[in-house]
């Protein structure tokens, strides 16, 4: 058995698009997950049992080399084009990743930071987010 198979049942299961963690490698699931390690917090996403790492560019090369993940995508593809637009404030990295991979019903963990999870909220009204 895989070490994701547990968690693409329950996604399957409850209905949910996705999963993602934010957090350090610190966080044993994180790096149980991904394999890698940062001291700086990263995002972890699993979806269509596919797994993708969202890094810093500091860590980009690293990561594409240590991470056993799918994917690896740094921050920098969210980061331009922040300005405002007719005056509302900018999205988040963390927005603008979620809107590009097209998920509705996303499941994060119990510690899953309350700020991002209200930038989440925002960033498409009533976007579901439960805990796992």
């Amino acid at each position: 058995m895989s070490k994701h198979e547990n968690l693409d049942r329950f996604l399957k299961e409850n209905g949910f698009d996705a999963f993602i963690i934010y957090d350090k490698s610190e966080n044993p699931n994180q790096y149980y997950l991904t394999q890698f390690e940062a001291s700086h917090p990263f995002l972890y996403l699993r979806k269509d049992k596919e797994s993708t790492l969202l890094s810093s560019q500091l860590e980009y090369s690293r990561a594409k080399e240590e991470a056993q993940v799918d994917h690896v995508i740094s921050v920098s593809k969210y980061t331009k084009g922040k300005e405002k637009e007719n005056g509302k404030k900018p999205k988040t990295v963390l927005q603008r990743f979620i809107e590009d991979q097209n998920i509705e019903k996303l499941a994060v963990p119990e510690d899953f930071p309350l700020k991002k999870a209200e930038d989440l909220k925002k960033a498409r009204g009533e976007r579901r987010i439960n805990t796992r």
